[in-house]
């Protein structure tokens, strides 16, 4: 199969240390917090000349997806998922009004993507949240908008 885009957008963040604290609430066995070191040096004795860095983070860090298995147990696990799921046509809806703490309903989906997603597309909710992100403080939890059952649904 042969995959053509018009446009590739990379909507990942940079994994870095500064920008990667997690809060770690009751029911965790350890914390784990976002951590990169430098496991063997360019000049080190014995190498090639490369660099090798090592990396300690939950899953949930950074921009990621969701396995079925993070809200369901039993679900499937992220390699289990077909690659093509991940890549495709994507629909983007603006809901940068949302904030703070705001519901995204049924009904503003179908206002703002006025009957143009397919069977198949990617669904991309815009709301910029992550711009004020500070390690899911208490503060930046509740301002966070939400889906309502209804456009969970939809």
């Amino acid at each position: 199969m042969t995959v053509q885009f018009q446009r590739i957008v990379d909507i990942s963040l940079e994994l870095d240390p500064k920008n990667f604290a997690m809060r770690t609430p009751a029911g965790f066995k350890k914390d784990m917090q976002f951590e990169m070191e430098v496991i063997k040096e360019h000049d080190a004795p014995g190498g090639a000349g490369q660099i090798v860095r090592g990396v300690h983070m939950r899953l949930h860090a950074g921009s990621h997806v969701d396995a079925p298995e993070h809200n369901v147990r039993g679900g499937a696990q992220i390699h289990e998922l077909p690659l093509d799921l991940f890549v495709g046509d994507a629909i983007i809806a603006d809901l940068r009004d949302k904030l703070p703490s705001k519901a995204i309903t049924k009904k503003d989906l179908e206002q703002r993507l006025d009957n143009r997603i397919r069977k198949g597309d990617r669904l991309l909710l815009r709301t910029d949240h992550n711009n004020a992100y500070d390690g899911g403080s208490e503060k930046w939890m509740t301002e966070s908008p939400y889906l309502t059952i209804g456009a969970t649904m939809w």
